[in-house]
């Protein structure tokens, strides 16, 4: 009787300090711990890959949006009821860094050039008997790619760096889209 009490006091213990340390691994303790370490460069390239899952979340975690002022987009941190919008819109999207210039401590400009579907002028009417015209739009959308050299501004921020999100970074990522 006592081992068995005693086998299951550690089999407790052990579950205990597993999901203690699951908790680690939780995205909200990755976002202050993992990104505070990134570069610049590191910032961006993980804001493009969530962008490219769709992950809202840690998307929301390496950008700086303008005032509510500002027309610009926001992604929310669940982008699962999207039905498919963030996903058909960034399915081709790519990004090559061709210069980064450090300005001051706490603030970097990457010259970054962004090639994406050339969405400038979907064409919804076509596909307004389908479920979500505007996901169809975009996949049938012409194949021709537009890229844009953009000037990204990011700033440390709260320990990390953080894009700060402008009408030309979203014009070049959105293809023209937004």
């Amino acid at each position: 009787m006592k081992r068995t009490l005693m086998i299951c006091v550690i089999l407790l213990i052990a579950l205990s300090a597993g999901c203690a340390n699951a908790d680690k691994s939780s995205p909200e303790v990755q976002d202050n711990t993992y990104l505070s370490d990134l570069s610049p460069e590191e910032i961006l390239e993980t804001a493009f890959d969530a962008l490219k899952k769709p992950d809202g979340k840690t998307f929301n975690a390496c950008v700086e949006y303008p005032d509510e002022e500002h027309d610009n987009i926001y992604f929310g941190n669940d982008l699962s009821d999207d039905d498919g919008y963030i996903e058909a819109l960034f399915e081709e999207m790519s990004y090559e860094v061709l210069q980064v210039k450090e300005q001051k401590e706490n603030s970097t400009i990457i010259s970054c050039k962004i090639s994406n579907k050339d969405l400038n002028n979907l064409d919804y009417d076509t596909y307004s008997d389908e479920d979500n015209p505007m996901v169809s739009a975009i996949k049938h959308a012409d194949t021709n790619i537009v890229s844009n050299t953009v000037d990204i501004n990011m700033e440390r921020k709260d320990e990390q760096w953080k894009i700060i999100i402008d009408d030309n970074f979203t014009k070049a990522i959105s293809g023209g889209h937004w």
